[in-house]
């Protein structure tokens, strides 16, 4: 980027370009490039300034040729500029050049900095310059010109690896510096020096910049410099080389741009700009990005408005603009194209054809390139189209969606904007605040829309411009609609599969997560949940699907793994009283036999249902297997659960007598869905487990009677309730056979189990 090098001028004139932009109508956008392109030979590559070195009203231009040792120099007047230079000043290795009034007769002189001296050259009537100054100083980086003191006398500024010099004029003698006379800020170390007003006295400040610092320096008094502000910068960040100080965001104070260019094919290079408060210090903006990477940068008030526009150049010949027009930090807008792209390295702006209006020269190496810019009224362009990869989520509202300002460039009045076209504003409706598109997406509805806009600049004369039609898409919330095995054995194995619905887009991908779970579970990438339960007890298990847009659903469910069987508790022993009906019996059969086999079969046939009626009777004797008989006998039907808690039972212990009871034939049991219910032995199993639904069950089936085939999402949408509710209550629905769910692809379609 260009440096602000006409330091003197530009202080000694603010005044009066003030009062003439408060008499002046103001231009309301950018001027348009002129088909007349002015290309002037200029031998090697360096430095270029633009400068009326004598006064009479045409900018001049003077550029550095380190190679020929020479400094060029182009007088501009009525019939344009001489295609060779007027002028050619002879320099050694000349690197950087300024200008400023040092010999007061009121014409600019040059000064020009080489690898160890400062040489100034005195305009002479007749358009010449003659050497007058030589100031011997070793390495020097760059150079300005200004009235450090306010005593009417220009100074010379230089920076380097030894710090910031200033020498000092000397009063007496006009034009005459002495070595001696000078002052060394040690602390301001720097290859790029810039030089401005910082706060609201009268005294000139200056920021330094290097490959890893900037630092901004304030003159508290007549030659007395403090810090006011340091920032550490990254080398591979930052170009120290092209830093450009103005006023970009319109507050009268000035800023700083700063260049960070792009090291890799492919990557965006970006402005930085660190703003100016009242009181002089610096605070660092976001970056603007731009698409290419910059060579160099200038500022210029394109639009005389006052402030400054940032006009980049990039690599590929492009000339892109950050306008105060088309607001602060946007992208830039594409301005001017070069034909010839190669060796674009220093630009420099400056009014070459006496219009009022901003001109852009570009140096390249053996030539200058001059874009003459004309206010004309041209309707509003089209730069490139709006592209359909905006997006936004279901139920989402974005009010500065999309700014438009970026897609159209217009070179005078402010554009208004309007919408076209609007697909169906019921499920994605588009709104207009200025120059941003904001949308509002329908809640339960995903998908694309398409829209259209045009912009124009108010002149009646200019029809609007339209934008080509582009999408803007709606992401469907992910909802899980699977339903997790609620019990699980120890040391046996436990899957889950989780399913989701997500309808758009089709190609979105789900990320699974365990966000709540028992040692040793686990979920994959394909959100199979598996695990090998290591101890009995109630596990609290929370699943998280997450699609590629940040939407999430989450699913909470218990799983229950009893206990494994306690050994049988010890009861009196029943041996001694069937031992002795077992001895009487054998006792009495065989005395019989030796009366009568009729009298033996009787005894047999008689003992034998003794002993096991006594046996099945001593099974209720029991007190704790009485207790669940006699539970189960007033609630038929009653699961394992139900009946633990009723009768504050462990695991063990009811498993136990519930196999006891079933052994015997007192009571027999059937799973329905994820429950196994008991009944007593003598009554009959009803086919649906005493099923009965519940009032948001029964609303559930309803829905889904009168819609076959929808799905979870939309009845979870048709009855305003979570879709975790109605994932729980179809899983219940499903078990008991009153629906039927079928899987189609990522979606899930409930219908009435008829029959």
């Amino acid at each position: 980027m260009r440096k602000l090098k006409r330091a003197g001028l530009l202080f000694a004139s603010l005044l009066a370009v003030s009062i003439f932009l408060s008499a002046s109508p103001l231009a309301r956008g950018l001027p348009s490039v002129e088909n007349t392109i002015l290309v002037l030979e200029a031998p090697g590559m360096g430095d270029i300034i633009v400068e009326d070195f004598n006064s009479d009203g045409f900018d001049d231009i003077a550029v550095a040729s380190y190679a020929q040792n020479s400094v060029f120099v182009y007088f501009n007047g009525p019939l344009a500029l001489p295609t060779y230079p007027t002028v050619i000043i002879h320099a050694s290795l000349p690197s950087r050049i300024a200008t400023g009034d040092v010999n007061r007769d009121g014409n600019p002189d040059l000064i020009v900095l080489s690898h160890d001296r400062i040489s100034v050259f005195e305009w002479q009537p007749g358009d010449q310059f003659e050497l007058k100054t030589t100031l011997f100083i070793f390495d020097p980086k760059d150079v300005a010109v200004a009235d450090s003191g306010s005593d009417g006398l220009n100074d010379i500024y230089v920076t380097g690896p030894f710090g910031t010099i200033i020498f000092f004029q000397d009063p007496m003698i006009p034009g005459r510096f002495d070595p001696a006379g000078k002052m060394n800020i040690g602390t301001a170390r720097g290859d790029s020096l810039s030089l401005a007003r910082l706060n609201s006295d009268d005294l000139v400040d200056f920021i330094v910049t290097s490959s890893y610092q900037l630092t901004s320096f304030m003159q508290t008094s007549p030659n007395t410099y403090e810090i006011s502000s340091t920032f550490v910068l990254d080398r591979m960040d930052y170009n120290p080389e092209y830093t450009c100080v103005g006023d970009v965001n319109s507050d009268d104070q000035m800023d700083i741009v700063m260049s960070s260019p792009s090291y890799q094919s492919g990557d965006s290079g970006a402005l930085t700009v660190f703003f100016s408060d009242a009181s002089g210090e610096f605070s660092l903006s976001d970056s603007i990005e731009v698409i290419g990477d910059i060579s160099t940068t200038a500022l210029a008030d394109f639009e005389h408005v006052g402030t400054s526009d940032i006009l980049v150049s990039l690599s590929d010949g492009n000339l892109d603009v950050v306008s105060q027009s088309s607001g602060f930090a946007l992208n830039p807008t594409p301005f001017i194209t070069m034909t010839e792209p190669e060796g674009i390295r220093l630009l420099e702006t400056g009014d070459l054809n006496d219009d009022s209006l901003e001109d852009v020269i570009v140096r390249v190496a053996g030539f200058i390139y001059i874009f003459f810019l004309e206010d004309k009224d041209t309707a509003v362009k089209l730069v490139m189209p709006i592209p359909s990869t905006f997006h936004l989520n279901e139920g989402e509202t974005i009010d500065e969606f999309i700014d438009l300002g970026p897609y159209f460039l217009d070179d005078h009045g402010v554009v208004s904007y309007a919408l076209t076209y609007e697909e169906d504003s019921s499920k994605l409706d588009a709104t207009l605040d200025g120059h941003f598109l904001g949308f509002d997406a329908s809640p339960g509805w995903s998908g694309s829309m398409r829209f259209q806009v045009e912009a124009w600049d108010g002149n009646p004369n200019n029809d609007p411009t339209k934008s080509n039609v582009f999408g803007v898409w709606v992401n469907d919330a992910p909802s899980i609609v699977s339903i997790a095995p609620s019990e699980a054995e120890i040391g046996g194995d436990y899957s889950y599969q989780i399913i989701v619905e997500d309808d758009y887009p089709q190609w979105d991908s789900i990320t699974y997560k365990l966000v709540i779970g028992s040692d040793g579970m686990s979920i994959n990438e394909d959100g199979l949940l598996a695990w090998t339960p290591a101890d009995s007890g109630t596990m609290t298990v929370r699943i998280e699907a997450r699609d590629m847009f940040g939407l999430t659903d989450v699913q909470d469910f218990v799983v229950e793994v009893p206990a494994l069987p306690l050994p049988p508790p010890v009861v009196p022993d029943e041996t001694p009283y069937v031992a002795g009906a077992a001895v009487t019996v054998i006792s009495a059969v065989a005395v019989a036999a030796l009366i009568s086999e009729n009298i033996k079969l009787a005894l047999f046939m008689l003992i034998v249902p003794l002993y096991t009626k006594i046996r099945r009777e001593r099974v209720l004797d029991h007190f704790v297997r009485g207790q669940i008989y006699g539970y189960i006998l007033a609630n038929p039907g009653e699961h394992y659960n139900a009946i633990k808690h009723a009768l504050n039972l462990t695991n063990g212990s009811l498993a136990h007598h519930l196999r006891t009871l079933e052994r015997e034939e007192f009571v027999k049991s059937r799973k329905f869905g994820l429950y196994r219910r008991f009944y007593p032995k003598h009554m009959r199993i009803p086919e649906d487990g005493d099923f009965r639904m519940n009032n948001v069950q029964s609303n559930i089936v309803d829905v889904i009677d009168r819609n076959p085939g929808i799905s979870q999402k939309e009845i979870a949408q048709a009855m305003n309730v979570t879709p975790p509710t109605v994932n729980y209550h179809i899983g219940i629905l499903a078990s008991a056979k009153m629906i039927r769910v079928v899987r189609e692809g990522r979606r899930t379609n409930c219908f009435i189990e008829r029959g």
